[in-house]
């Protein structure tokens, strides 16, 4: 575990962990070390594991306790000072774009870790830690992740009146790199942890809407569709029927399905933070003959 723990990598940036290590080597070793027990146990229910894999989604309420949750705020705000969020875009690679009718929030990437210096350096060592773990127990023979684990982790901060349309995580075309190489993986697992506590029933908005799942054929369908050229990243379709709304209550953790799980977060009344990330594992071949 400990030489996989230190081959945690973010695939959107190709930076490996050897050069998280040479570049921030004396926090990182405080920060990843396996002798360094997690300040909480973070573990999903049996239940959430078979929700997951029959139905493509989960909800874990009071995943991570509401010390953690203000501690990552804390971080969040401290980073935002320094600089380090951004506007989130829309689309991927070279089709990369701002659209704000679509997306409207900030985002700040933890891979590359932001400079040692700045933020709640220990909060974001336990959050490390904990999405080690939860990559572990997310994998299964239905959705292989790489190993080591190979994921994309950021902090996520809706202004009042963020919000962000229908949409899938896994761009529906072929990756290439930047050596015009196919990339073979993709985006397997998302999940959120919502960070705001004190949110439920106050009417603040903000919430996840998750559509009702593709199915196998649905889903090749799409990508077919997707190596063809048309874009079914931001959904056009007919909307699909609503399985859930989840409020972003704090400490209340999401999975679901990249490729075939639609959704989109809904107008938020006021500030709301988010932590949220998604395991990649090999790409499936395309049926070209499914669209």
């Amino acid at each position: 575990r400990a030489q996989e723990r230190c081959g945690l990598a973010s695939a959107a940036s190709s930076t490996t962990m050897a050069h998280y290590l040479a570049t921030y080597s004396a926090w990182v070793l405080l920060a990843l070390a396996p002798s360094a027990a997690l300040a909480y146990s973070y573990t999903l229910p049996p239940a959430a594991l078979q929700q997951l894999h029959t139905d493509g989604l989960c909800v874990v309420p009071r995943y991570i306790e509401p010390q953690l949750c203000e501690d990552l705020i804390e971080d969040m705000k401290m980073l935002r000072e320094a600089g380090a969020f951004i506007s989130s875009g829309v689309g991927s690679n070279d089709k990369r774009r701002q659209e704000g009718s679509i997306r409207t929030s900030h985002q700040c990437p933890l891979f590359p870790p932001p400079k040692p210096h700045l933020g709640n350096v220990a909060a974001r060592r336990e959050l490390y830690g904990l999405v080690d773990d939860l990559g572990y127990q997310l994998d299964s023979t239905a959705r292989p992740l790489h190993r080591p684990l190979n994921l994309e982790l950021g902090y996520l901060h809706y202004p009042e009146g963020g919000h962000y349309g229908r949409h899938f995580d896994v761009p529906a075309h072929e990756v290439v790199d930047g050596r015009g190489r196919s990339v073979t993986q993709e985006r397997r697992v998302s999940f959120l942890l919502y960070l705001n506590t004190g949110w439920s029933g106050k009417g603040y908005g903000g919430e996840l809407r998750v559509h009702e799942p593709l199915d196998a054929a649905e889903s090749a369908q799409r990508k077919a569709l997707g190596h063809r050229g048309f874009n079914v990243e931001i959904s056009s379709d007919p909307v699909r029927p609503i399985r859930a709304d989840v409020e972003p209550e704090g400490g209340t953790l999401v999975c679901f399905y990249s490729d075939s799980v639609e959704h989109e977060v809904l107008v938020t009344h006021r500030e709301r933070q988010c932590v949220v990330g998604w395991l990649r594992g090999p790409a499936p071949p395309v049926d070209l003959s499914a669209g």
